[in-house]
């Protein structure tokens, strides 16, 4: 009934201006999140994927080990254009239930920070990492505490249930220490031949070895010729703050010095509770499971986030556009509709939660487009 395993993750696998975290998400049985708070968290305590919070401490462990020699380990700083809200999450590395829920439900910083953002099709907007990272603790020879194994040996619905409610979905094998600055770029153009040209101008400059000195060069020469906003958000704070190229650079630069003198959990490795179980046959739900109408519902969500993105930039920037005296009043209602779908989408996300994961999902035609003038 128990099967141990060894856990090695480490957060030096970033390329392509992919995070582990965002690889993670795509991952039934292993996902790496950020921790909003300390409270609560510790390896070996279980971790609940939906409501994203610590649960009891169900798993045994004949090593617990620390690091000490091992950081910081990693350096980085990186960037990556996103185009809509999935890909923008996925850098921020959101899961789909955070994504679905929001700061409101559990959603946490980071999601609270992409929902206040939007990604529309006519402009340039980038994700910022800085990241200086350390292995944290760890543990070794995992295996579950007998009483728990008890409880789920019948493999009966109310005992998987109650098991889930104890203990979460799976347990928190390992941290990641250090410190994270995460910011997004938005760059406003005037066309799309101006979009495309900057897009391919940038790509140097903005790509993950050209560091954090050309970046910030880079955008204040941009910023001489376009709007260039900078936000950036913090855990306990509200709201994206605004950040200019020199406050970027600077904050970057001063990360490694002061994550050294005060390196705190910034990410934990949760492993699935299946991971620990030799018998197949018992139906205890893995992450993608648990997720499942989430999921379709932060789908939903995303898309009309980026519909309503494209209209009230095309609302807010009339000069750019060939528009018809008619275009206002129906782009008007569109995101009225937009507005509607996301409140019904939301209060499912929120019965969902509460529901732990078994909810039926309602079927809501996704308001259609209406007009969309030509750029000029």
């Amino acid at each position: 009934m128990i099967r141990s395993i060894a856990i090695t993750a480490s957060w030096c696998g970033l390329f392509a201006g992919i995070t582990s975290a965002s690889l993670a998400q795509d991952d039934d049985l292993f996902r790496i999140v950020p921790l909003a708070s300390n409270v609560g968290f510790e390896v070996g305590r279980g971790y609940d994927i939906l409501k994203e919070g610590p649960r009891a401490d169900c798993v045994d462990r004949s090593v617990v080990q620390n690091h000490p020699d091992f950081g910081p380990n990693s350096e980085t700083f990186y960037s990556r254009r996103v185009e809509n809200s999935e890909q923008l999450d996925k850098m921020l590395g959101i899961s789909a239930s955070a994504s679905a829920k929001g700061a409101g439900w559990g959603g946490g910083a980071s999601a609270s920070f992409s929902k206040s953002l939007s990604v529309s099709s006519y402009g340039l907007t980038y994700v910022v990492n800085v990241e200086v990272s350390a292995k944290g603790d760890s543990l070794r020879d995992v295996k579950l505490k007998e009483q728990y194994i008890k409880l789920i040996s019948s493999g009966k619905e109310a005992a998987l249930e109650r098991f889930r409610q104890i203990c979460g979905d799976g347990y928190i094998g390992e941290f990641t220490m250090g410190g994270l600055l995460q910011a997004v770029v938005q760059i406003h153009t005037r066309s799309q031949s101006e979009t495309e040209t900057l897009a391919a101008s940038l790509s140097g400059s903005f790509s993950m070895a050209s560091g954090s000195a050309s970046f910030s060069s880079s955008l204040k020469k941009l910023a001489s010729s376009n709007e260039v906003q900078i936000w950036t958000f913090q855990r306990g704070g509200n709201g994206p703050i605004p950040l200019t190229a020199e406050e970027m650079a600077e904050k970057a630069a001063a990360l490694p010095d002061a994550v050294k003198t005060a390196a705190t959990p910034t990410q934990g490795a949760i492993f699935s509770y299946v991971t620990l179980l030799e018998e197949p046959s018992l139906p205890l739900a893995d992450f993608a499971e648990r997720e499942r109408g989430l999921s379709y519902l932060a789908e939903r969500l995303r898309k009309a986030r980026d519909q309503e993105a494209n209209v009230r930039y095309i609302l807010d920037h009339p000069s750019e556009f060939y528009s018809e005296p008619t275009d206002l009043p129906q782009l008007a209602t569109e995101l009225k509709s937009l507005n509607d779908f996301t409140s019904v989408i939301n209060a499912q996300a929120n019965a969902c939660t509460q529901s732990g994961g078994s909810c039926t999902v309602t079927e809501i035609p996704m308001p259609a487009p209406t007009v969309r003038p030509a750029r000029r």
